[in-house]
């Protein structure tokens, strides 16, 4: 007769008939999830108990697990025993599926682990990854040479506007820092002007338009030539609440 479990479990066994399935267990099984149960079970055997509550001898974690070695002709399963009550018990069968399910995939590291795996010497069914879905990871994450020049490119100039924005807000911030200690008065009123700079990042800026040796500064800047993207905003912003 075929056996379904590991060597390591067999201590663990108790006949598949003395367990319950959950019939409020609220985890639907559909047709790929019961094939790539079936094909774990066969590949593989059982290598983890199911979850059982020793008051009911209704599973709490490994439905799925129990329904597919039934379907193929197991006559025992391993299974740990827990006494919860109703509540613990229900909770526990939620949670145990529910933390799954805020996991994901490293996409790219998963890419590469089965690319090694594709040789040839493994049914790759045995990954629980289909044919079509294989290939579609396969072709996801390529990237051909421009492409990869064109995001190393994206990430320098990325890295040099970030440079010049600490630069500018340093700059403003001292200017508005000194204002404050000169005459604080001078910052009663002050307009904030947000501006959004690259990465969905965004600077704040405070400033009057009466403080005449901010938008001075400003207004040379914008005047040689030499202002930023984000002084330009600030200064057309200065002006218009000016007018």
């Amino acid at each position: 007769m075929q056996e379904y479990i590991i060597d390591q479990l067999k201590p663990l066994a108790v006949p598949i008939g003395s367990v319950k399935a959950d019939p409020q267990n609220a985890r639907l099984h559909n047709e790929a999830n019961k094939k790539a149960i079936k094909k774990s079970i066969e590949g593989f055997l059982q290598r983890k108990p199911i979850v059982v509550n020793k008051n009911t001898g209704i599973i709490e974690a490994g439905n799925g697990l129990y329904q597919e070695m039934k379907d193929l002709g197991a006559t025992e399963i391993a299974a740990v025993f827990v006494d919860d009550d109703d509540n613990q018990a229900k909770a526990f069968a939620i949670m145990d599926n529910r933390s799954g399910e805020l996991s994901e995939w490293d996409l790219p590291n998963l890419k590469d682990i089965l690319q090694e795996l594709d040789s040839g010497a493994l049914d790759m069914d045995l990954t629980g990854f289909n044919e079509d879905e294989l290939e579609d990871m396969m072709t996801q994450f390529h990237i051909d040479d421009e492409s990869l020049t064109d995001a190393i490119v994206s990430e320098q100039e990325y890295d040099e506007a970030h440079d010049r924005s600490e630069r500018i807000l340093r700059r403003m911030t001292d200017k508005i820092n000194d204002i404050s200690i000169s005459n604080p008065r001078a910052l009663n009123g002050a307009i904030a002007v947000i501006v959004d700079i690259a990465k969905g990042n965004q600077i704040l800026f405070l400033a009057d338009p009466k403080l005449n040796d901010l938008v001075t500064e400003i207004r040379r800047h914008v005047e040689d030539g030499t202002a930023s993207p984000m002084e330009h905003a600030l200064y057309e912003t200065i002006n218009r609440n000016n007018k």
